[in-house]
């Protein structure tokens, strides 16, 4: 999986409007803890034969996914570079969450300029919009990069399994974007 963070060196800060994709290699565990408890109570198992149970009943449910992940970091990708729109619309989810702002997508400018792989430097009006520091909207950015990437990562498993996850309504402008622009 892929999400947005901000470029440190060592003990350094990192440069204005820099943003870097970072990965996350493992899927999202099963969450049933407290049914598993339940079961395992219930049977009086042995600690080896809970966990043998655990992952019989994990591998039933939620199968590994092949290359977990791939898709959602590629479709990351694809979406700064082409489809600048599902920042935004994250952007502005953000924006209205956090500060209450009633920005829309088409009201502010915003770029992704690659300087090299999985790094980038944004490029927006927003600062001056909100009248925010730019940190501070660059904190916003990195913040709706990974709920975009987590997107791209929910529709992956959505794929691998043919089934349906959780989506809250933060996520609905997104999602919404993301099947109009497929």
């Amino acid at each position: 999986m892929a999400f947005g963070g901000p470029v440190q060196v060592g003990q350094e800060v990192r440069p204005e409007n820099i943003i870097s994709i970072t990965k996350i290699g493992q899927p999202r565990g099963f969450s049933a803890a407290k049914d598993l408890a339940w079961l395992r109570e219930s049977l009086a198992v042995s600690a080896g034969q809970s966990e043998i149970l655990e992952g019989a009943i994990h591998s039933a449910l939620a199968p590994t996914i092949a290359n977990y992940g791939l898709d959602a970091e590629e479709n990351t990708y694809r979406d700064l570079a082409a489809n600048p729109e599902a920042l935004k619309v994250a952007v502005s989810a953000q924006l209205r969450w956090r500060h209450g702002f009633a920005i829309r997508p088409d009201d502010f400018r915003l770029q992704m300029n690659p300087l090299r792989k999985g790094v980038y430097r944004s490029d927006s009006n927003l600062p001056g919009l909100c009248r925010l520091p730019a940190w501070e909207i660059d904190d916003e950015i990195v913040t709706a990069l990974a709920a975009l990437a987590h997107l791209n990562l929910r529709i992956e498993e959505i794929r691998a399994h043919s089934s349906i996850t959780a989506f809250d309504d933060q996520d609905l402008a997104m999602f919404e974007n993301r099947i109009a622009s497929s």
